[in-house]
Order: structure tokens, then sequence, then C-alpha cells
């Protein structure tokens, strides 16, 4: 299986963090034997793929973005593969077609100029499983069948 993340530069919040761990990536019975795929960025990206990298997942799959402003160097070290970069939107896609399920980490409530957002409608559009953490730790699901 693989996992898809998408979430903001300002990071998760305690509660995203704690949810995210404890509910999506312990409860894996062998993560050596999944895949996540991310955008490499700093805040979200960046704590995703730190919790992600201690559980032991089998690859850790970079998709950055064209654009080296909000790259996170240490995220990249998590890496064990690393895509060519691409404009956000088309990152964001590249991410969503290569995961079974996307975990999103939003800031709030559904806005329409926001790349998280933006990530969500696209895996939305193509039926993908969608886990969101709200930034106050609840999870809400789509298309889970």
């Amino acid at each position: 299986m693989n996992v898809g993340f998408t979430g903001t530069r300002e990071g998760m919040t305690d509660a995203q963090k704690l949810t995210f761990r404890v509910a999506i990536i312990e409860p894996v019975e062998d993560p050596g034997k999944l895949d996540f795929h991310y955008g490499c960025c700093v805040g979200a990206d960046t704590d995703a793929a730190r919790i992600v990298y201690h559980r032991g997942y089998r690859r850790i799959v970079g998709h950055p973005p064209n654009c080296d402003v909000n790259l996170s160097e240490t995220a990249l070290g998590f890496n064990t593969e690393n895509h060519d970069p691409l404009p956000y939107l088309a990152r964001n896609k590249r991410i969503v077609d290569a995961c079974d399920v996307l975990v999103a980490c939003p800031k709030g409530p559904e806005e329409q100029r926001s790349g998280t957002w933006s990530t969500v409608r696209y895996a939305r559009k193509q039926k993908k499983r969608i886990i969101i953490i709200w930034p106050d730790g609840r999870m809400a699901q789509e298309n889970d069948s």
C-alpha cells in the first residue's frame, strides 16, 4: 500500500502529530511493505516524514516542487527516492496518483487557494481514500470502501 501526504507549511499541530502517529502510522503491522509519498516542504511534510522515517517504512518517496523556497533539507534527508521537481499543482497530483490513501493535515476548513485542499479535491476526483486530520486531532474519512 502507498500512503500519500499533504499538509501546510505552518506544520502540524501537536494534536495532528499525535493522531497521525498513533492512529495512522503505528497500527501498521508491517511498515517495511509500505511506501510514503510526500512533497518535501517545510512544515507538515517534514513533521510527517520524520514520524514515518522512525517507523521504518520501506520507501519514503519525495516529490519536491520546482521552487526550492519551501524545500526542507531535513525532509530530503529521509528519502530513499526523489522524483524530479514539478510545479506545485502537478507535484501534488503526482503524489495522489502514486498513493492508495491520502492523509491530509490542513490548517482549517476547506479553502480555494490552498495547496493542501487542492490536493484533497484532486484525490476526491480520483476516488482515492482520504483521511483528514483536523488541527484538533479529530479524523474524518472519505471514500472508505
